[in-house]
């Protein structure tokens, strides 16, 4: 579809008429199809007395619009399986094409057959080949693909994924998508169709994430689902604990007890840092990744001065998050 019309309003509608009833008002099994400035698209059916509402949530279709020289140029790729075509039968379907502004229906100027009215079929013309539909046959989905990320973890509550697919019989006409707190579950998102190759989802809670995608081609098959690694979305932060004060020789060894607490990752970065009682920090000993969730010791030998002094255990888990509560406990170098 090309029109002179580069509008913010323009909008190209498809009307169509699989039955080819040529009712005189759109029926249910008739379609509405638009695509509004190169930015949304939406479908709406025929209701047996008008149209439905546009919806964004559509299937069995997909569409691209360029602007070219002032023109704008909509391409649209229809499933066979959607206006019931079926290979190697001739079938006609009713057809009309508008370049239509948003809110006040289609214009007067641009569109085909140029006696069409938007909401009357019987005034469209017919779409059909000779003999028979051929396109190409396909007895097989498109091949499993990959859906990223990986397995990883993060402090960011926008669950984000992109995939590919290959298809080599005939192409790709849609996805669709499902998310859920196990690599076989839809408990987050159910499946849902699309045809962009990648989904933000905002407003996330902390836990376990896995995002799976299936693609479908012309005949209506789907692929094997791709499946994500586990997103881990972790916003809490971990506690740590010194549960037991630290007395040591200057120059021997000193046992410093810990335990770090945190709900999601299973392991976490450590620091003691030891400060005199003015609290002004002495030393920082870095102790790298340790178990959470378990009560273990780290030791360090002691070359400070002979003192009272207060340690301090700070973690930072897998996903950044820095320590809430702070352990603490007494070190005495004697």
């Amino acid at each position: 579809m090309d029109s002179p019309d580069n509008g913010p309003g323009s909008a190209h509608q498809l009307m169509l008429d699989p039955s080819e009833d040529a009712s005189a008002l759109p029926q249910p099994d008739d379609l509405r199809l638009s695509v509004h400035a190169g930015h949304a698209a939406g479908e709406s059916t025929g209701t047996g007395t008008g149209w439905s509402s546009f919806s964004p949530d559509f299937d069995g279709w997909t569409w691209e619009m360029q602007i070219s020289g002032g023109r704008r140029c909509t391409e649209l790729s229809i499933d066979y399986a959607k206006l019931g075509i079926v290979r190697g039968e001739s079938k006609p379907v009713g057809l009309a094409v508008y370049d239509a502004w948003t809110g006040y229906g289609p214009t007067v100027d641009y569109r085909w057959p140029g006696t069409a009215v938007w909401n009357n079929p019987s005034t469209w013309n017919n779409v059909y080949s000779r003999d028979a539909w051929d396109y190409p046959a396909d007895s097989t989905p498109p091949h499993s693909g990959t859906c990223a990320p990986g397995s990883t973890y993060t402090r960011s509550t926008t669950l984000s994924s992109s995939w590919s697919f290959e298809e080599t019989e005939t192409w790709i006409t849609g996805y669709r998508y499902a998310v859920g707190h196990s690599a076989t579950t839809t408990n987050v998102v159910d499946w849902t169709n699309t045809n962009a190759t990648s989904i933000s989802l905002p407003g996330m809670h902390s836990g376990p994430y896995f995002i799976r995608v299936q693609a479908r081609n012309p005949w209506g098959m789907w692929s094997q689902p791709a499946t994500s690694g586990c997103v881990m979305i972790d916003t809490l932060r971990p506690n740590t604990y010194a549960p037991r004060s630290a007395s040591v020789r200057r120059g021997s060894y000193a046992r410093f007890y810990y335990k770090i607490n945190d709900a999601y990752s299973p392991r976490a970065q450590m620091w003691v840092y030891v400060k005199n009682l003015r609290g002004r920090v002495i030393a920082r000993w870095y102790f790298g990744s340790r178990r959470t969730n378990f009560a273990s010791a780290v030791a360090k030998r002691a070359l400070i001065a002979r003192g009272r002094y207060r340690f301090l255990v700070l973690a930072r888990d897998l996903s950044g998050n820095s320590q809430y509560r702070t352990g603490w406990n007494y070190l005495t170098v004697r």
